[in-house]
Formats: C-alpha cells, sequence, structure tokens
C-alpha cells in the first residue's frame, strides 16, 4: 500500500527559507526594528546575518522566583513537606 499523505517539512528548513525569500528592503525594514539600525552590510544569505546577530547578543539574565539556593546548590526546602516546620 503506498501512503499519499505529503512528506513533513522540516519547520527549521521551511523558516530558513520564509527568510531567504524576503525582498531585501523587508529584511533592512525587520532588522532595524530589531536592533535600532540598518546592517552594516548585507551577506547574501539572510539566515546566515541572524545567525551572527543571534551570536553577537549576550544571554538575557532570567530572574529567580521563590528561595534562593543554599552554598550546595541545593534549594533548602527541596523534599520537605510544605507542614513540616
Amino acid at each position: 500500500m503506498v501512503s499519499s499523505a505529503p512528506p513533513e517539512k522540516d519547520p527549521l528548513a521551511t523558516a530558513a527559507e520564509a527568510v531567504a525569500d524576503l525582498p531585501t528592503n523587508v529584511f533592512v525594514t525587520r532588522w532595524q526594528q530589531i536592533t535600532g539600525e540598518p546592517p552594516a552590510i548585507l551577506l547574501n544569505s539572510y539566515s546566515e546575518m541572524i545567525a551572527l546577530l543571534v551570536a553577537s547578543v549576550p544571554m538575557a539574565p532570567f530572574p529567580r522566583h521563590g528561595r534562593e539556593p543554599d552554598e550546595a546548590g541545593l534549594d533548602p526546602g527541596a523534599g520537605r513537606d510544605q507542614n513540616e516546620p
């Protein structure tokens, strides 16, 4: 029996294709919305430009919620019953 279902597309490849298909003026406008300035140069690959942008931006710190871990890095309340003093 032959399956007639279409093959699944790789979502990352599809996203890269969508970026590659953007007209130059649209890509430059969106780049400027993200960075606040137009790109200094345009590479042949928009995906490569985005990868460079992502690599150059430091990771944002995530705010901690709840108790601070003890010196060993363990949550002092972990494993305890909530009703236990």
